[in-house]
């Protein structure tokens, strides 16, 4: 896997792949890791993939939980999406990747991952982008387009909040009430 500093319309604000690698995703979880001096966020695939590790943290939280020591709390997944395709859930291991790419721009922080998947004699393309804003430290904004030129897929996407993360298997926050507010807000407390 190859990381490049690019440079689009004159511009070098940019590092990224265009090699994808499930086992080495790791690594581009941690380079273009995502943070606003108070909210950090790994830049792992909001599909979930084996042996990754969902972190984000926030600046001033700590915890011990019995013997340990004191560490950042892993907060709870915001990222985690579940993508059924025809019934087929969405892995980036199954089908053919073309066109794939994944960059962070330095300057205004938005991380892109896009990619053609083609799966069953259909193309479908994916755009995921996200960023951490710098001006509300408390907003962090992701985005998902898909596209495909078949116009019978049958598209189902399961997302939420995972209140049960941990720091190496110790859960330092206890999940407490999920609320949905009109069909568009999603809250954990």
């Amino acid at each position: 896997m190859e990381y490049c500093v690019t440079t689009k319309n004159n511009d070098s604000w940019y590092i990224g792949t265009n090699d994808f690698d499930l086992f080495k995703a790791d690594k581009t979880e941690a380079i273009m890791f995502q943070g606003n001096g108070y909210l950090g966020i790994r830049a792992t695939a909001e599909e979930r993939n084996l042996n990754e590790r969902r972190d984000m943290f926030v600046a001033g939280t700590f915890d011990a939980f019995n013997d340990e020591v004191t560490e950042l709390p892993n907060l709870p997944d915001l990222l985690n999406m579940e993508i059924i395709i025809n019934q087929r859930a969405f892995s980036l291991s199954t089908g053919l990747i073309e066109n794939y790419h994944k960059h962070l721009n330095l300057r205004n922080g938005e991380l892109i991952r896009s990619f053609d998947w083609l799966i069953d004699g259909n193309r479908i393309s994916f755009k995921f982008s996200r960023f951490v804003s710098m001006n509300d430290v408390h907003l962090f904004v992701s985005k998902l387009e898909i596209t495909s030129d078949q116009s019978d897929l049958n598209i189902k996407l399961n997302s939420g909040i995972d209140g049960q993360y941990s720091n190496s298997g110790t859960q330092h926050l206890v999940e407490g009430d999920k609320r949905l507010f009109d069909g568009k807000i999603l809250q954990l407390q």
